[in-house]
């Protein structure tokens, strides 16, 4: 286990180290820009695997690609086919690290997919719109968009239930940012 360990720490130096090696380190700027996309993207190897090689050279899919898909296919390049010529060496030294995690990289995948996952939910909680199931008011008319919400009430329903004056309603809502 510990020699596994050691090896995928190598392996990961390599990948960190051929992007050095060609674009320099990552910018404080380019963090934050793959932070917005995932918060789990602290590191220049997460910056390098899931922003850069698991969603930007991958040609931008939802979700971004998982380790787990990289490391079983057979020819890298094919998937990350939107990366610059100049990725060639960070790229090589990809598979390495992913065969030297071995099983543990569905577990990353879980932990990737679960920020992608909760980032795409705050970013659509806080800009709705039409395509990420915002919706309109209707009186009065509002062509702003709000966060969406689902009622299994048919409004007749809660028409009848809000003019019952021996009923008591009680609303609560909370958001975080």
């Amino acid at each position: 286990m510990q020699q596994a360990a050691t090896q995928s720490q190598t392996q990961a130096s390599a990948i960190v180290q051929a992007y050095v090696a060609v674009y320099g380190p990552p910018t404080a700027a380019q963090m934050q820009t793959a932070q917005a996309f995932n918060p789990f993207i602290q590191t220049p190897l997460d910056y390098i695997m899931v922003y850069l090689a698991g969603y930007l050279w991958a040609g931008k899919p939802t979700p971004p690609l998982t380790q787990t898909s990289m490391q079983s296919t057979p020819n890298l390049s094919t998937l990350l086919q939107y990366a610059p010529p100049s990725a060639v060496p960070v790229i090589q030294s990809i598979p390495a690290y992913l065969n030297a995690l071995g099983s543990a990289a569905s577990l990353m995948d879980m932990q990737t997919l679960g920020g992608f996952t909760l980032q795409q939910i705050k970013n659509n909680l806080l800009a709705p719109s039409q395509a990420n199931g915002g919706t309109q008011l209707f009186n009065p008319p509002s062509s702003n968009y709000f966060a969406g919400y689902f009622s299994s009430l048919i409004p007749s329903q809660i028409l009848q239930d809000l003019s019952n004056t021996s009923q008591q309603v009680t609303m609560t809502f909370s958001a975080t940012a």
